[in-house]
């Protein structure tokens, strides 16, 4: 009950702050930047959407094969959409996560640990090449990053990122905590069981560089589907400020306070964008886009997600 009642309040924050933006920049005006939309370009970018998710479904099957997992790419594309639309729209924000975990475990014969562990290092891969961007961001336009005061949140995530994998990968770490796991009985034992899952994920290190190279390519179609959109509403703003304010934008929408990010992406448009002079009905108006087109491909995979069986039709 817990979990929903602060799904509840998050959805809610998130609601409120477009209808914040619709009542600040009145309500007509916003809906005549929408209603002008260009349709090719709006549909080019879905396309890239779309085609991002491939290839993060690409990046796991990656992964998967270094483990010794052979699995239906089909398959695996239809655990990422139903994977994307837990994370989404069940609360606690990881339930796509444990939803691949425990496919792997029946679909795959893999341990659950074993499963947890190469999701967990899918998804830190993804963060990692999300973080290299935003470093190519600042350097691209230090100037633009120091006026919006995003210098220091980005080191703050770069912290939290290195924190987290000395957690999760660091064996000295891992040797220093055996009192404690000991300590937790079964649970202890399966601590211990992905730690060492973890660590046999990083031994393939051809494989973890490719999996980071194929990370900043989708970063990069991030920006791309987010240029779209924005010259669908014909907002003349160069490449380059999407390649320095895309990354800062994804990576400030992981702040737990809304649902995928829902509201927080439109501040973060409105804060940004305009310092490199699209106004800021164009900025909304593009992040309502781009918001509209990750929640119909969340809502695809929920579609995935209420009729896909899980069998057994892999080979480990």
């Amino acid at each position: 009950m817990k979990a929903w009642i602060k799904f509840s309040v998050k959805l809610l924050f998130g609601l409120a702050l477009i209808l914040l933006f619709f009542y600040q920049y009145q309500w007509k005006e916003m809906v005549g930047v929408l209603t002008s939309v260009r349709v090719p370009i709006v549909f080019a970018s879905l396309l890239v959407q779309l085609l991002i998710v491939l290839v993060i479904t690409f990046r796991w099957h990656l992964l998967l094969l270094a483990v010794g997992t052979q699995m239906a790419f089909r398959r695996e594309l239809q655990l990422v959409l139903a994977g994307r639309f837990l994370n989404t729209f069940v609360p606690g924000s990881v339930a796509g996560d444990l939803f691949r975990s425990i496919s792997l475990k029946k679909a795959a014969r893999m341990s659950g640990p074993e499963g947890f562990s190469v999701v967990i290092t899918d998804r830190i891969v993804g963060l990692l090449g999300l973080i290299f961007m935003a470093l190519l961001g600042l350097l691209i336009g230090w100037k633009h990053v120091s006026e919006a005061g995003l210098e220091m949140y980005f080191v703050f995530s770069c912290a939290a990122l290195v924190t987290l994998m000395v957690l999760l990968y660091s064996h000295t770490f891992h040797k220093k905590t055996k009192r404690f796991r000991l300590m937790l009985g079964k649970t202890g034992g399966r601590l211990e069981e992905l730690h060492f899952n973890l660590r046999d994920c990083v031994k393939h290190r051809k494989t973890l560089l490719n999996c980071l190279g194929i990370s900043l390519f989708i970063q990069f179609l991030m920006v791309l589907s987010s240029y779209l959109f924005a010259l669908s509403l014909d907002a003349s703003v160069p490449f380059t400020s999407f390649m320095l304010f895309i990354p800062f934008i994804y990576l400030i929408s992981f702040l737990p306070i809304s649902i995928g990010g829902l509201g927080v992406r439109e501040a973060s448009f409105v804060l940004l964008f305009p310092l490199v002079g699209m106004p800021e009905t164009h900025a909304v108006g593009t992040s309502l886009l781009l918001s509209g087109t990750l929640v119909l491909i969340s809502l695809l995979g929920g579609l995935v997600f209420c009729f896909t069986k899980i069998s057994d039709n892999t080979h480990t």
